[in-house]
């Protein structure tokens, strides 16, 4: 009887340690698509045959998670798509993005006299009834210097109304002077720079946040403005400095160059869930270009190399994470991940003119601007010049902010301040 209990107690003991192993995990998702592009994850462990229709077969080892991409494809078309893995198959099907519609109608405004030199160097699109612009506007005046400074315009809809937005300078002094660049969340929630100073409009009044100029000489002038939220607002300017707000206080990040950043933008990360911020830096004498990602209050240089590219003229930045990332300069070049060893582009390919500025909605709708009145909007297949319904004219757009069907350039011809709408 003891023999025949010890006998079913080694068997329990042995069947309670007997495992089985996990099932491994397959699955197949679409995830994300251009005009002409598919990216399709794949989460798996082992060999992966992928197969479309009208496409020869394609092998993977996956070892967790893959993105498989494929390019050539056709604009707004469903593609179905097979996964298999010993003896298991999954479907799936995404459809590319249609083209964008080039059909703009555009109106511009000149602002300014012979009084001085005006500019609008930056702007941030609310709505199609809540549209502000920055830089320096003179105007006739009857004061002692006849003329007024105004650092704002805002677009109602209708008209145009001028603000002098006050701002601090060294010595707790208050001025009016230009204003560099804005950052728009929402109406009641917009933010301003100057040289050192950053304000929030909250719908009602004007408000100075940070003040950036510890001591003078300053050279740590702010020319870009982006943020992801009220707490986490970068500003980066002249002498590599990138100021961090965090809706309290500032704090300034360092980069290790002297060279003045140009540009600075940031998109949410689809794979890793955060924001992925990068800032553009550029000189022409003595000649430098430099490109950092900035991660909380880090930032580290990435690799700028771009083959049979001397100059150093790289004004603008504009990218959707881990699919395409994009600079402006003397050309467009392009990368699909910032691990890629190159940039690619030809100089000359889209347009004989500099570029200045790059933004978009998404990857089948983005614009740029640049020098003479050039304006540029890729539709997700080819770019298209608006020179012959914009006009060409003795100055350059230096800034361009995109919204839905809406974009605005703003910059300078001649004397006087310039600034476009066109609407879709």
């Amino acid at each position: 009887m003891r023999t025949i209990f010890f006998l079913l107690l080694s068997l329990l003991f042995l069947n309670s340690c007997t495992t089985t192993e996990p099932e491994n995990k397959f699955t197949f998702t679409p995830e994300d698509a251009s005009c002409t592009e598919a990216w399709l994850n794949i989460e798996a462990n082992g060999s992966v045959t992928i197969e479309r229709e009208g496409a020869e077969p394609k092998q993977v080892e996956v070892n967790g998670n893959y993105t498989f991409y494929e390019e050539g494809l056709k604009p707004n078309t469903e593609y179905n798509y097979t996964a298999t893995t010993g003896d298991k198959k999954l479907t799936t099907k995404i459809t590319t993005l249609d083209t964008t519609s080039n059909n703009f109608t555009w109106q511009s405004w000149n602002f300014g006299s012979e009084v001085g030199s005006c500019r609008l160097y930056d702007a941030a699109i609310i709505n199609e009834n809540d549209i502000w612009a920055v830089g320096e506007i003179l105007l006739p005046d009857t004061n002692e210097n006849g003329f007024s400074l105004y650092n704002a315009i805002h677009w109602d809809g209708s008209e145009w109304e001028f603000f002098k937005i006050p701002i601090k300078d060294y010595g707790d002094f208050i001025t009016i002077a230009q204003l560099r660049t804005i950052f728009a969340f929402s109406g009641d929630n917009v933010w301003f720079a100057s040289y050192a100073d950053l304000i929030k409009w909250n719908g009602e009044k004007f408000e100075s946040k940070a003040f950036f100029m510890e001591s003078i000489p300053f050279n740590g002038q702010v020319n870009k403005l982006w943020g992801g939220s009220e707490n986490d607002l970068y500003c980066v300017g002249n002498g590599g400095a990138i100021y961090l707000y965090n809706g309290t206080t500032w704090t300034k990040i360092e980069t290790g160059t002297d060279l003045p950043f140009v540009d600075i933008y940031g998109a949410a990360n689809s794979e890793t869930g955060k924001e992925e911020i990068l800032a553009v830096c550029n000189r022409n004498y003595p000649a430098g270009k430099r490109l950092y990602k900035i991660e909380g209050n880090t930032a580290t240089e990435i690799s700028l190399v771009i083959p049979n590219y001397q100059a150093a003229d790289i004004d603008g930045l504009w990218f959707v994470p881990n699919r395409r990332y994009y600079i402006a300069g003397n050309g467009i070049y392009e990368k699909k991940s910032l691990e890629d060893a190159e940039w690619t582009g030809k100089p000359l390919e889209v347009s004989r003119y500099a570029k200045t500025s790059i933004r978009g909605n998404g990857l089948n709708d983005i614009f740029c601007v640049g020098a003479f009145g050039e304006i540029l909007h890729y539709n997700g297949i080819r770019w298209k010049s608006f020179m012959d319904e914009t006009g060409w004219f003795d100055g350059a757009y230096n800034n361009v902010d995109v919204k839905g069907n809406i974009i605005v350039a703003t910059g300078g011809e001649g004397q006087q301040a310039k600034i476009l709408i066109g609407k879709r």
